[in-house]
């Protein structure tokens, strides 16, 4: 018998991902959320490469950290390697190769907070920020978070980019600790790194917030039918 969630629950990228998709690509990703273990893959084949730019990124943008990283990737047997193995490294390349994240004045911190859901319209949804995002001007002090998009199959654009960052800022509202800081839409980012593109959160979040609750009010309406 095929094991299944009972109840919907997604990552905040995946709903990124979601509310941009075709609608045959939306029954696919319901299918892989709804059951898991038929799907590992497709949800940890990249964990490497994503602790490794986590890692990168905390440490001041040291190349050395993507580098060694790669180098192990390339230094496994044939049997160790799987289909993410290659793209893995094609990831680590293309942030090796990118201006995007070395932002001057921008300082990135470990999240260290539990990992409490959005609940959106029946849907649980996991944010877990793999960042936080602090900032300066004028003498005032923002904070904000960020999560990276690994996926050659999964790429949202801009406007899905939008959407995740709307849910990074309600998160950060909602669930990190302030303390003498104030939350900057720009500091809510979204990274998608084979695209090497990234997304922050809109001033105007009213338009977008409805449909996000649209989308999870569809997902929780077909669920059982997945």
């Amino acid at each position: 018998m095929r094991t299944n969630n009972s109840k919907p629950r997604m990552t905040v990228n995946k709903l990124g991902e979601f509310l941009t998709a075709s609608p045959k690509k939306q029954r696919s990703i319901l299918t892989a959320l709804k059951y898991p273990g038929e799907n590992k893959f497709r949800f940890t084949g990249y964990n490497e490469a994503r602790r490794a730019i986590k890692n990168y990124l905390l440490n001041g943008c040291d190349n050395q950290i993507l580098l060694d990283c790669i180098i192990a990737l390339e230094a496994k047997d044939e049997d160790e390697k799987d289909n993410f193995t290659d793209s893995s490294i094609e990831a680590l390349t293309k942030v090796l190769e990118s201006d995007k994240l070395d932002v001057e004045g921008f300082t990135y911190l470990p999240y260290e907070g539990d990992n409490p859901k959005l609940n959106i319209r029946g849907v649980e949804v996991s944010v877990y920020p793999d960042f936080i995002f602090h900032s300066e001007s004028r003498g005032n002090e923002f904070t904000g978070a960020g999560k990276i998009h690994l996926s050659k199959d999964g790429y949202f654009g801009e406007e899905g980019g939008k959407y995740i960052t709307t849910m990074i800022y309600s998160f950060v509202e909602n669930h990190v600790d302030l303390a003498d800081r104030s939350i900057k839409h720009s500091n809510c980012i979204s990274y998608d790194v084979f695209t090497d593109s990234i997304a922050d959160c809109p001033r105007s979040i009213a338009r977008r917030w409805q449909n996000i609750e649209a989308g999870c009010e569809n997902i929780t309406a077909i669920w059982d039918s997945i």
